[in-house]
């Protein structure tokens, strides 16, 4: 049984598409032409999925997202394009446990365009208002640069345009894009003093820990410590209530089989239960995902043509064109043997043939809005595929 499109109802507001709304068609424009399929990749078997197949597709779901698209559209809209604290320092937050802003007349740089814990009170717009207000209080605070917290949201290095395409011999950069499961928080200076220490200055957020180590001490022995801190670390995270080992954005169920995400993003659930949850949900076909990208990007297409969140798709046509392309989609792989090549051309000859069906069209659709407008889950299960993949 198809799954059925949540419907505007269901979402906040400004995922509902709102015609009116001149923001609305760049949430929902679509990524690329559905009817090109050089545009998309091709169909292979998952046993031929390299690290890189995981990232692009990681890739074409975040630049589609609509979330994504909204937050790049507010960080060019305050006029911050850089990880750096307001456009005035190289440093991305400040908190009550470290030294105050150093850069010209921060007690008056306002608030907007950061992310802030606890919120700002409308007589805390500035800076230095805010702190005032926080430490005559005895209150510890945060304030973090946007762009920042947007990077750290998806895990990338940076933020790229959704235009951006994965082109390898026009823009490496995406390659580069996600970060590792870690991240360097320090290296020898040659312009520090040699018996100087030197100050480490970063955040560590609830799902994660800082480990320094020795470089005249055995790795592997240090390595043992760590595994040991680690696992420690880790069963203290399990047992918090307001902690998370991989937050995740709360959802709302309001009718079976619907979903979309809370309006305020700063809403997330940390509950290990709720975690295992979205990680135990299947990203189905994902070998077929050229599929379901194109019928998003068509569905994307006949919203602002028809100025409504459910248009009206011509299956039809759309199968048609997918049928037409099949001859691209051969799935054999010149380093398998030759009945493995067999095995895997059947298996995608019948998963195509499926594929190009009209009555199928509805099912493409409902998964694609599923995966890259109502949750953030099968982004990061994606990306995490793409880590394993490294990591052996």
């Amino acid at each position: 049984m198809p799954r059925t499109s949540s419907s505007p109802s269901d979402r906040p507001k400004w995922l509902r598409f709102d015609a009116s709304d001149e923001e609305t068609e760049l949430l929902f424009a679509p990524a690329a032409d559905w009817r090109r399929s050089s545009n998309y990749p091709a169909v292979k078997p998952l046993d031929s999925y390299k690290c890189e197949d995981y990232l692009r597709l990681a890739w074409e779901l975040l630049r589609r997202m609509p979330r994504y698209r909204r937050q790049l559209h507010k960080l060019g809209r305050l006029g911050i394009n850089s990880p750096g604290f307001y456009k005035k320092s190289s440093i991305s937050f400040y908190s009550n446990d470290r030294p105050l802003p150093g850069f010209p007349r921060w007690q008056e740089y306002p608030l907007v365009g950061h992310k802030c814990e606890p919120a700002p009170t409308k007589d805390c717009a500035t800076l230095g208002a805010y702190i005032a207000a926080h430490e005559a209080a005895g209150q510890p605070w945060f304030v973090m640069n946007r762009y920042r917290w947007v990077m750290d949201f998806w895990g990338l290095a940076f933020l790229p345009s959704p235009n951006s395409t994965f082109d390898e011999s026009k823009n490496r950069r995406l390659l580069e894009l996600f970060s590792p499961s870690s991240h360097l928080a320090s290296v020898i200076s040659n312009e520090a003093p040699a018996n100087r220490p030197q100050i480490v200055s970063t955040h560590v957020r609830a799902n994660e820990i800082l480990v320094r180590l020795r470089l005249d001490s055995s790795l592997e022995l240090q390595m043992d410590s760590i595994q040991s801190i680690f696992n420690a670390a880790r069963d203290i995270a399990s047992k918090r209530q307001n902690a998370t080992l991989d937050p995740l954005p709360k959802t709302v169920r309001p009718k079976s089989g619907k979903m979309a995400l809370r309006e305020d993003p700063s809403q997330t659930d940390f509950s290990l239960r709720a975690a295992g949850q979205a990680g135990r949900a299947r990203i189905k076909h994902v070998e077929m995902h050229p599929f379901w990208l194109r019928v998003w990007d068509a569905l994307a297409e006949a919203r602002i043509e028809q100025g409504t969140l459910t248009p009206r798709l011509n299956r039809d046509a759309i199968a048609k064109r997918f049928l037409n392309d099949d001859g691209r989609r051969s799935g054999a792989d010149s380093s398998q043997t030759t009945s493995e090549s067999t095995r895997n051309s059947e298996y995608l000859k019948n998963l195509v043939a499926n594929a190009t069906e009209a009555s199928i069209v509805p099912n493409w659709r409902a998964r694609s809005e599923k995966y890259i407008e109502e949750s953030d889950e099968a982004f990061r299960q994606i990306v995490a595929m793409a880590f394993a993949m490294k990591a052996d």
